[in-house]
């Protein structure tokens, strides 16, 4: 349409010129007014094939242009090939208020402060916002806490099924082989509690398997975030409650290191054959 215009992004827009593009990465790191960090995003390295993946701060000779999403920082990405692992989630959106933006390269760095506000139709009370922005970052470092126990567990039992294949002929392991089988299936089912790994993509494999605690508390995040008013007391209770079923298998896991698994080493030193690590 030629008589179209084109909405301004969603985000706070960040231009700054650079006279030659530099040698070393660049940052732009976000805070609020309080000076706690918000998110830092640098210029793409191909060093850090992760952080290569990542929303980039563009670092060109002359005018570059970069739009802050208004977010956190993403949670950890989980590890694997499955459906559920392609992503990470995205972190919650700040709430208005002030907040800044510094360019730093090498040892230079320069800021400026700059407004997030309200919708003008949004006539909801800051502290109502402020309350949905804690709700959303306390849901956000249970998640990033959960992805991290899930990909302990998955190294784990990457680590007992090559331990128990490589010693299941092995003369004088085969009580270790069998016993790295085992634990790997305790540790499997552990995982199974908080997501279930390896299904196919699509929607027939998660109906059969049901919605798990991982699912179940990502889905809470964006039910508190559908809006622009406080969360509500539902809302509360149902986090405390996966917090705390989560916590527990958590718990549950650290206890299978540091008891079955601590033991399992032990053994699997006699036999000369290397420690499993989580």
């Amino acid at each position: 349409y030629l008589d179209a215009g084109e909405n301004p992004p969603r985000g706070a827009i960040v231009a700054y010129t650079l006279a030659e593009a530099p040698a070393e990465p660049i940052s732009l790191i976000f805070k609020n007014a309080n000076g706690e960090e918000m998110r830092t995003l640098t210029s793409r390295t191909a060093d850090d094939p992760v952080k290569a993946k990542e929303l980039r701060a563009p670092a060109r000779a002359g005018g570059n242009r970069f739009i802050w999403d208004l977010r956190r920082s993403p949670i950890t990405k989980i590890e694997g090939a499955d459906p559920i692992a392609e992503e990470a989630l995205p972190g919650p959106f700040v709430p208005p208020g002030t907040y800044s933006v510094t360019l730093k390269i090498g040892e230079h760095e320069q800021s400026q402060s700059f407004n997030v506000l309200k919708p003008a139709d949004v006539d909801t009370p800051q502290g109502d916002l402020e309350a949905q922005y804690d709700l959303a970052m306390r849901i956000h470092d249970q998640l990033d806490l959960t992805v991290k126990t899930i990909n302990r567990m998955r190294d784990l039992r990457a680590q007992l099924d090559g331990l128990a294949k490589r010693t299941k002929e092995r003369d004088g392991a085969a009580e270790v082989s069998s016993e790295a089988t085992s634990l790997k299936e305790r540790v499997l089912e552990l995982e199974k509690q908080l997501e279930v790994p390896d299904l196919r993509s699509g929607w027939a494999d998660r109906i059969n398997n049901g919605i798990r605690l991982f699912e179940k508390l990502a889905s809470l995040m964006n039910d508190v975030e559908l809006g622009d008013y406080r969360p509500t007391d539902a809302a509360q209770e149902h986090f405390t409650d996966l917090k705390s079923r989560i916590d527990k298998v958590i718990a549950d896991f650290d206890a299978l290191v540091a008891g079955e698994l601590a033991a399992f080493n032990a053994k699997a030193a006699e036999a000369k054959l290397p420690a499993t690590i989580a």
